[in-house]
């Protein structure tokens, strides 16, 4: 959330953290059932996260599935 308030990107949250506010982050509700948001995911795979390529595989299996 520093990051977000310091003017670099943006952060999904949850409705909690929207209820607890933080300085300079404004939170703006996604209603629409068919949102989408474009994004782009790279990373190394010698890094050896399993946490991060378990994350990584997720996405590309999803992105698969949505085109």
């Amino acid at each position: 959330m520093a990051l977000v308030s310091a003017g670099f990107g943006i952060i999904f949250a949850t409705a909690d953290q929207a209820e607890t506010g933080f300085a300079g982050v404004v939170f703006k509700r996604i209603d629409d059932r068919d949102a989408s948001v474009e994004m782009s995911l790279a990373w190394l795979p010698e890094l050896k996260d399993p946490a991060v390529g378990r994350f990584v595989a997720f996405l590309r299996d999803e992105a698969r599935l949505t085109r």
